[in-house]
């Protein structure tokens, strides 16, 4: 091996794991991704410039990023924009964020295109229809480029489209009985109550049924107006 200049941060020992260089220095210990950064520039030296010491703290940096990147990646289905929020909020280094996302897409260890083909593919099974699923991916900030290439099936969107106007139907109708029984239950138990303890506030000569089912309807329809339109507003 060469020998360098005396007061330089001596390599004590060079060794490999798992992908990895691992550069013990007399100064410390640095961890070095093998299939992104040329490590071998290392093996004939005995001792590292300032230069040299500070290209490698930047990659072994850039090495522990790629290994918080990976392990997402291998639980996670997620774009590049939402790798590079993750990346940044745990390291707080944009610059460096910047460099590990090319470094991924650069390796294919990251791919938008594909991203968006599985996902989209995801989506159209859940029949969500064509705006949606291009708004979904503009606010995954998906390049326009790659949202410009996707393809979609024109019956199929009809098909969605109906879909979806059956299961507002539905909601509609559900919401709309379910709110009209509780009322009809509700304003017979008024009517009952009515004819039973307030029959005597009827005017002379009138059925206390029909005095108490007029009183009671008069605001409970009223209620059940607002109630519905309410319960459509939200539903919707």
């Amino acid at each position: 091996m060469q020998e360098e200049e005396v007061g330089k941060n001596k390599i004590l020992n060079i060794k490999e794991e798992n992908y990895k260089k691992v550069i013990i220095t007399k100064n410390g210990k640095f961890t070095v991704y093998s299939l992104f950064f040329d490590c071998n520039r290392f093996s004939t030296l005995n001792s590292l410039s300032k230069e040299d010491e500070l290209e490698l703290e930047k990659e072994s940096k850039l090495s522990k990023m790629v290994d918080f990147c990976i392990k997402i990646l291998r639980k996670n289905f997620i774009s590049s924009n939402e790798l590079r929020q993750k990346l940044n909020k745990k390291f707080n280094d944009e610059e460096l964020t910047n460099e590990v996302i090319e470094l991924l897409i650069k390796n294919k260890i990251l791919d938008d295109k594909k991203y968006v083909l599985i996902a989209k593919s995801l989506l159209d099974e859940a029949m969500y229809g064509k705006y949606f699923i291009i708004d979904y991916f503009k606010k995954k900030k998906i390049s326009n480029e790659i949202i410009a290439t996707l393809t979609f099936d024109e019956e199929k969107e009809v098909e969605k489209a109906f879909n979806f106007f059956q299961s507002i139907k539905n909601i509609y109708v559900r919401t709309g009985l379910s709110i009209s029984f509780g009322f009809i239950g509700r304003c017979i138990m008024h009517v009952i109550s009515g004819v039973v303890f307030f029959a005597e506030y009827a005017p002379e000569g009138m059925n206390p049924i029909i005095y108490s089912i007029g009183y009671n309807g008069s605001f409970l329809l009223v209620e059940l107006i607002i109630t519905l339109v309410l319960a459509f507003a939200i539903s919707s």
